[in-house]
């Protein structure tokens, strides 16, 4: 047997973040997490701002916290985040003020700004992405809109889990899988995508060098190293964008033809690509393509998750009426089938809002019953994101002519097991769930494959297959879910048609 080789892996979301130990024998990957913690903004006069040197501090905890508990050779760290936000950084590359939050209400509008100046299509056609309001390249056009003066003495932006590498002693460099979703980079000639910021008016050279997933970028920095007990640690770049992560983790066998789902508080619906799907249709139906690693790409339709039901519960708390999860998915259990649809990714359930007030409106406006009950309502939102899981999947069977045979499921959502059978029942097919710590593993996967522990990314997914525990789920009542998947549709277009101008 192999000596054992021990990787940490920091997989930060858009509302917590952990630090996991990945411990490879050779054939399983043991995995212990070591150290959890909030990842939430704060709002000052009127903005939005990631707490980007508290996360750096819960970063030297983590490697603290490692150095405490193992006396075994750490072979790497790899960080991954979320997508689109970064920091600004001067000639002499120090951070420019905190990194603002995607949400933050600058970026209202900028889209439909940027694709007047640039072209709608043509953003897709170059980068493979949809310039939306939370994109990079919308917020970049926002800050350019209010003249702000970090922009203009700005030399550098890093993308965020390239900004904390950084801070951590490692190159200012990009990573490949977390710079294709900015639309500022150049998917057929893989460099940026220079013109657009031309024509945006943003200082030019700003992006600078882009590596591939599986890259060594440097090593802890000396004074970081003494202060966590840490010594000559390898600073790697796994797929540093979170999705492209949870893709590499898919325990998926190649002679399957699979789709995937990375579920939680969003939902990244998609399957694999050997090179990016581009067409006109594609762009209409919003399904864009982003990297992973080993120069493949994902196709996917990025859909509201389980955030629905977050703000629920969070509104409910906020008026002394809190409920634990469990006790809402035994309520929606018991609720009625089918009583009402929305579409999850309608802009009114978009931002920080009264929720359960939002989707009863919504029912009222599509005339449908409104769900009153916390049970009813928790069952209208898990049944419409199964349906608008399996309506972005059919666009997705349409535009590659691939069809699915099993869809392979995993991220924090599979704990919700009544949502993974819905998915199953909706999409009519069998759906594999897990690994539950799907992002984090990926990170950790290529960072063996950067150490050399492991060859490839089939290698590392066999090892999630021999490591990981599985579930399965099996379509139920079909003929009731198609019949039901009319009926979403018909609300949804309906909802949409009354929407447009």
């Amino acid at each position: 047997m192999k000596a054992t080789k021990n990787f940490l892996g920091f997989d930060i979301g858009a509302s917590s973040g952990k630090a996991v130990v990945g411990r490879f024998d050779g054939e399983k990957l043991f995995q212990e997490e070591l150290h959890r913690f909030d990842n939430t903004p704060v709002s000052v006069r009127g903005g939005l701002y990631w707490k980007v040197l508290s996360l750096f501090s819960e970063i030297k905890r983590g490697l603290a916290a490692y150095s405490k508990k193992y006396d075994a050779e750490l072979s790497g760290v790899g960080i991954d985040t979320w997508g689109v936000d970064f920091g600004l950084l001067d000639e002499r590359g120090n951070l420019l003020g905190n990194p603002y939050h995607y949400r933050d209400s600058k970026n209202t509008g900028m889209a439909e700004k940027v694709e007047r100046i640039i072209g709608g299509y043509e953003i897709y056609r170059t980068t493979g992405m949809k310039a939306d309001d939370i994109r990079t390249i919308s917020q970049m056009y926002a800050l350019k809109e209010l003249s702000c003066p970090q922009l203009k003495v700005a030399r550098r932006f890093l993308m965020m889990p390239c900004l904390l590498s950084y801070f951590l002693g490692g190159d200012m460099v990009q990573e490949h899988s977390i710079i294709t979703p900015t639309c500022l980079y150049d998917i057929n000639k893989n460099k940026p995508a220079e013109e657009f910021f031309s024509k945006l008016g943003i200082p030019s050279g700003m992006m600078g060098s882009v590596v591939k997933p599986g890259t060594c970028i440097g090593k802890i920095d000396s004074d970081i190293a003494h202060e966590t007990g840490l010594q000559d640690v390898p600073l790697m770049a796994p797929a540093m964008h979170d999705s492209a992560s949870a893709v590499i983790a898919v325990p998926a066998d190649k002679k399957t033809d699979w789709a995937f789902i990375s579920s939680g508080t969003w939902c990244v619906v998609g399957v694999e690509s050997p090179e990016p799907v581009i067409s006109q249709e594609g762009y209409r139906m919003n399904i864009v393509n982003s990297a992973t690693a080993e120069g493949k790409y994902m196709f996917i339709g990025n859909i509201t998750g389980l955030w629905l039901i977050q703000e629920c519960k969070r509104l409910w708390e906020s008026t002394g009426e809190g409920i634990e999860y469990a006790e809402l998915l035994k309520l929606a259990e018991q609720s009625p089938r089918f009583h009402a649809f929305i579409d999850v990714d309608d802009k009114k359930f978009a931002g920080f809002t009264d929720m359960p007030k939002s989707i009863m409106d919504y029912c009222s406006e599509t005339g449908q019953k409104i769900p009153r009950d916390r049970g009813t309502l928790t069952r209208v939102i898990l049944e419409s994101i199964a349906m608008k899981e399996r309506q972005v999947m059919d666009n997705i069977q349409h535009l590659t002519g691939r069809k699915h045979r099993i869809l392979h499921i995993e991220g924090g959502g599979i704990k919700n097991r009544l949502l993974c059978q819905f998915t199953s029942s909706a999409a009519g097919i069998p759906v594999i769930t897990g690994p539950a710590e799907g992002t984090v593993l990926g990170n950790i996967i290529m960072q063996m494959v950067a150490d050399g522990a492991i060859g490839s990314v089939d290698e590392g997914r066999a090892v999630v297959r021999k490591s990981v525990a599985l579930d399965e789920y099996e379509p139920e009542d079909g003929d009731l879910w198609q019949e039901a998947y009319e009926r979403y549709k018909k609300i949804t277009e309906r909802k949409e048609i009354r929407h447009k101008p």
